[in-house]
């Protein structure tokens, strides 16, 4: 998308996690955090629980607290 010149919004975002916890694809979920970072995207209420649920259910609590703490500054 990003290659095409196109700027992924939080909708965007939320589809491809969703697709990406469902699917199990555990390195891609946080390619697209750090992503989401890279590019200065507002972390939504929605993106941010379904990344600490997955970083949860992959037992990186250490991943998860960092969302944590984004969502209190935010």
């Amino acid at each position: 998308m990003v290659g095409r010149g196109l700027s992924p919004d939080t909708v965007t975002l939320v589809i491809l996690l969703d697709a990406i916890c469902k699917g199990g694809m555990t390195e891609e979920t946080h390619k697209i955090f750090e992503a989401t970072i890279e590019y200065g995207m507002k972390l939504s209420t929605i993106t941010c629980s379904m990344l600490v649920s997955e970083y949860c259910l992959q037992g990186r609590m250490d991943k998860a607290k960092v969302v944590l703490n984004l969502m209190v500054i935010m």
